[in-house]
C-alpha cells in the first residue's frame, strides 16, 4: 500500500482519537456529583473510562496502521508481520466489544429510569382516578 495513503489514513483516525478524547473529558468535567444520584454517578464514571479507553485505542489502531505500513522495510520476518497484524485486529476487536458494551449499558441504564418512570405513571394515574371517581370523596375505596 503506498506510504502516503497509510499516512493520511494515519493522520485522520489519529485526529479523530484526540478529538473524541477532548470531548469526553470536556463531558467528564461538567458532572457534577453533587447533582446527580449515585446510581447515575456511576453510570456516567464507567461510561467515560469506557469512552476514552475506546478513543485512546482508535489512536493506537491508527498508528499501528502507519507503523505496520513501515515496518516491513526494515524487518523482514513474516512471522512478526503476521503477530504483529494480529495484535493490531486483537486491538480492533476489543473496541468494537468496548463499544458493544457501550451500548448495551446505555440502553440498560436508561432502560431501568424508563421502567422507573412507567411504574411511577401507573401510580399517579390510579390516584388520580381514584380521587376522580364520583364515590371516592378523594378517599381509597373500602372493599365490600
Amino acid at each position: 500500500m503506498d506510504l502516503w495513503f497509510s499516512a493520511v489514513v494515519s493522520g485522520m483516525l489519529l485526529l479523530v482519537s484526540g478529538g473524541l478524547i477532548l470531548g469526553h473529558l470536556r463531558q467528564w468535567r461538567r458532572v457534577r456529583p453533587e447533582l446527580i444520584t449515585q446510581d447515575e454517578y456511576d453510570y456516567r464514571r464507567r461510561r467515560h473510562r469506557r469512552r476514552m479507553q475506546t478513543s485512546v485505542m482508535l489512536g493506537l489502531a491508527g498508528a499501528a496502521f502507519f507503523v505496520g505500513e513501515l515496518l516491513p522495510r526494515w524487518i523482514d520476518s513474516d512471522l512478526f508481520f503476521l503477530l504483529y497484524w494480529a495484535a493490531v485486529l486483537l486491538l480492533i476487536l476489543w473496541v468494537v466489544l468496548l463499544a458493544a458494551a457501550d451500548i448495551w449499558a446505555t440502553k440498560a441504564y436508561y432502560g431501568r429510569i424508563r421502567n422507573a418512570y412507567f411504574h411511577e405513571k401507573l401510580k399517579i394515574e390510579a390516584e388520580l382516578r381514584r380521587a376522580q371517581s364520583p364515590r371516592s370523596n378523594g378517599k381509597p375505596n373500602k372493599p365490600k
